[in-house]
């Protein structure tokens, strides 16, 4: 096979190469080899001194997240905040966490082996120069005016999702930590962290830090307070069940913000409402298609106490028969293991224990040594009935289908909270103050705002399902930047999947 003359420009530069294919008859493919000729400068190809690769950055992955950054204008507020070497360690710190699973103290590793290297130069990222940073950061209001910069680069009319969670620590020296509500399963003090989801940007663009001990109910006015000091107006939050109470209705209402909220089923009212509609909902007039399943939407009046809101009753007949099987599957096995208990002095809390908060529906007798048990049928079928109704409560203009949709998708605030505590690894920090946790929060809400910002144009681009952030950056992490001892820089070809995935994400370099 013939030779053949290739030129490549790299960084505005032509240099010659001598392409020569060959058959390998391993892989039965015709592959090629190629010589360095040298740079092209005229008609000549002047042969410059040869260079020696000395380093290969990590590259393809960072691109991404550079544009992101840019977008949303991150490290130039760093910059209008900070001097440019504790800017540019921020963005170090939040690019390193998001693509590892490193801890903050390997930082520096990681950085040695990047592209950002090349471009900020040495950076101090030693373990002490870390902690100063983060407690230097959590003494300041940096976490304050990000929140503030990012509202302000949006629009002001948005749906945001509102909600909390809990992050445990083994310290004994942050007193934020106290014993309270816990939604983790450690057995730990916590720190409460709430956080508010932009919809439409697929983005966490506020977060605070309370007490562990303080209720869901005594943050809420602290976030509407915020958002109005921001001028974030004609919002729309979207709430969980865990916020409805009068004081927070009252609350809401009063800052004239639209919301949907779920409402639990604890109400008196509520089951009232169930027992009245009940018969009704599941009428063919009130039923639409939602996602290809048939649900059945009702307008209806909630009044739990503080605050007659409208509202809607949703029926689901394919969720209510999937309850109504698992609830009869639990009654009978229950009733098996309660017919076999022996009669003896233990005999009532054996039962008690066995059937758990559904012993209300057993009516259960003894006669000599034989055990009788009885199912409850009125309270079955009472319970039944209920089954596959779920009530939104709202305030402004939506209509069921709206609310509903809308408050689905708040699977994006609770995805936040898995990432930020799972993936990015901010639970039980061993930082030993309230200012390195605030720091290190801040760190946590630039890397969530990077990987979720990621998978919402992976979801828009309907790309989800064959491209998980993973395999994103899994992909884009074989385009790489090898430095040579004479400063060059040269970047190895991209594939057709790795233009793809820049084309997408509006990061292709211009090289």
């Amino acid at each position: 096979m013939k030779s053949f003359i290739r030129t490549k420009i790299i960084n505005g530069i032509e240099y010659e190469y001598e392409i020569t294919p060959y058959y390998d008859p391993k892989t039965k493919n015709t592959k090629q080899r190629s010589k360095y000729l040298g740079k092209k400068v005229g008609d000549k190809t002047i042969k410059v001194r040869e260079k020696k690769p000395k380093d290969v950055l990590n590259y393809g992955e960072l691109l991404p997240l550079i544009k992101i950054l840019d977008s949303y204008k991150i490290e130039e507020f760093l910059k209008s905040e900070l001097d440019l070497s504790r800017a540019r360690q921020i963005i170090v710190l939040s690019v390193c966490k998001t693509l590892s699973s490193l801890s903050l103290s390997d930082t520096q590793i990681w950085y040695e082996s990047s592209y950002l290297n090349n471009e900020y130069g040495k950076l101090a990222l030693s373990s002490q120069t870390i902690s100063r940073l983060l407690s230097d950061i959590g003494k300041s209001k940096l976490g304050e005016k990000l929140s503030a910069h990012l509202i302000k680069l949006l629009k002001s009319k948005r749906t945001l999702y509102y909600d909390l969670t809990s992050i445990s620590s083994y310290s004994e020296l942050i007193s934020l930590l106290e014993w309270g509500y816990c939604r983790d399963v450690k057995d730990l003090p916590q720190v409460n962290f709430s956080a508010i989801v932009d919809k439409d940007d697929g983005i966490p663009i506020a977060y605070e830090l309370y007490p562990g001990s303080l209720r869901d109910v005594s943050t809420l006015c602290n976030t509407l307070k915020r958002l109005k000091k921001n001028k974030f107006e004609e919002i729309s939050l979207i709430l969980d069940r865990g916020f409805y109470s009068n004081p927070n209705l009252l609350e809401l209402c009063g800052s004239e913000s639209q919301f949907i909220i779920a409402v639990p089923e604890r109400y008196k009212a509520i089951k009232e409402l169930t027992n009245d509609i009940a018969g009704e909902i599941g009428k063919i007039a009130n039923g639409v298609l939602f996602e290809d399943e048939v649900i059945f939407i009702k307008e209806v009046i909630i009044n739990t106490g503080g605050k007659a809101l409208k509202g809607y009753a949703y029926y689901n007949a394919k969720r209510a028969e999937k309850e109504k099987d698992t609830f009869y599957k639990r009654l009978l096995r229950i009733k098996s293991r309660i017919e076999k208990i022996l009669v003896d002095e233990k005999f009532e809390t054996t039962v008690s224990e066995q059937a758990g908060n559904l012993r209300i529906y057993f009516n259960v007798t003894t006669q000599e040594d034989k055990v009788k048990v009885r199912i409850n049928e009125s309270l079955v079928e009472e319970r039944i009935k209920k089954q596959g109704i779920f009530y939104l409560a709202y305030n402004g203009n939506f209509d069921g289908l709206e609310c509903l949709s809308l408050y689905k998708s708040k699977q994006l605030i609770e995805m936040s909270f898995d990432i930020l505590k799972n993936d990015l690894g901010i639970t039980t920090p061993y930082v030993h103050s309230n200012e390195a946790l605030k720091g290190l929060m801040l760190i946590g809400l630039i890397s969530l705002l990077l990987r979720m910002r990621i998978l919402k144009i992976l979801k828009d681009a309907k790309m989800n399902e064959d491209f998980s952030f993973e395999r994103v950056i899994l992909e884009l992490s074989k385009l790489k930047a090898i430095r040579y001892d004479n400063g060059e820089i040269m970047f190895n070809e991209r594939t057709k999947k790795q233009n793809i995935l820049l084309k997408l994400f509006d990061a292709v370099p211009k090289l």
